[in-house]
């Protein structure tokens, strides 16, 4: 009589994982977050290799679905970083001058050198 396999979902991973059907409990570990937990539903049942193909279709569709989400929630963070940025600049600019428009002054480079040169053709 072959072995009986079931499809279960971790209801703190969310991941599929197949396990082998036991009579005696309903009671199953989570083999990626270790949660000791009890069967709610069964997304499937059969042989080994089909419940692996079905646990694999099923993690690659979640998988699939919520990579566009992360995406579109890290594109919207940085939106909203440039934004804050931007205010937070010209807010900056406001205080300082008290001008329309924003403007900064280029800085003016000394040469490191500048005091010792002086300094020699006191000297001479």
């Amino acid at each position: 009589m072959p072995q009986d396999f079931c499809v279960h979902k971790c209801y703190s991973c969310s991941m599929f994982q197949v396990h082998v059907v036991k009579k005696s409990s309903n009671k199953w570990t989570c083999k990626i977050c270790g949660e000791k937990q009890s069967v709610n539903k069964v997304f499937g049942q059969g042989s080994a290799k089909d419940c692996r193909e079905h646990v694999q279709k099923l993690n690659l569709l979640k998988g699939k679905s919520a990579e566009p989400a992360e995406h579109e929630t890290i594109e919207q963070d940085n939106k909203n970083i440039k934004r804050e940025l931007h205010t937070l600049a010209n807010d900056d600019c406001n205080h300082v001058s008290k001008a329309p428009t924003c403007s900064y002054a280029p800085l003016v480079k000394v040469s490191k050198w500048e005091y010792f040169l002086n300094s020699d053709s006191d000297i001479e």
